[in-house]
């Protein structure tokens, strides 16, 4: 079953457990995704896919990150619409980062478009754990700003 444009969170979420995958959970575990939040072990490939039926929803977006779902939160950095993306969202989002991965996604595909106007001091205004270390990569991804320098 694939979900179609028009559903709401509360089904993408219950597909997305559908989609459960205890293997996939243990191989996450040994490369250091261990979030506080339920995870379910769905390789990114399937989220994106998932992803193609719902692009810039912020609505569902929101409802995804709200779930406290680990893959919803990726799924949900696929789904948002980036013109819609509020500075005060990204710092919400950051201070939920309890993964290299959610982190990696969430800056790569959603605000990295907004890594300008945030100022020379990086992405977030956070500066700890993975926040720190992709604002320095998305800084580092800006023209004409030379690499960041490691801490």
């Amino acid at each position: 079953m694939r979900p179609g444009p028009s559903i709401d969170a509360t089904e993408v979420i219950a597909h997305l457990h559908s989609l459960r995958n205890s293997r996939n959970i243990a191989g996450q575990s040994r490369f250091g995704i261990t979030p506080a939040t339920e995870r379910l072990g769905i390789p990114i490939p399937v989220l994106r896919g998932i992803a193609r039926d719902h692009r810039r929803n912020h609505g569902l977006a929101l409802a995804l990150w709200a779930s406290g779902v680990h893959e919803a939160r990726i799924l949900a950095s696929y789904v948002d619409d980036p013109a819609r993306v509020s500075a005060r969202q990204m710092d919400a989002w950051a201070r939920d980062f309890d993964t290299w991965d959610v982190c990696d996604q969430v800056c790569g595909n959603l605000f990295r478009p907004h890594a300008p106007r945030r100022g020379q001091g990086g992405l977030l205004e956070l500066e700890e754990g993975p926040v720190r270390q992709e604002g320095g990569l998305l800084h580092d991804g800006l023209p004409g700003r030379p690499p960041a320098r490691p801490a």
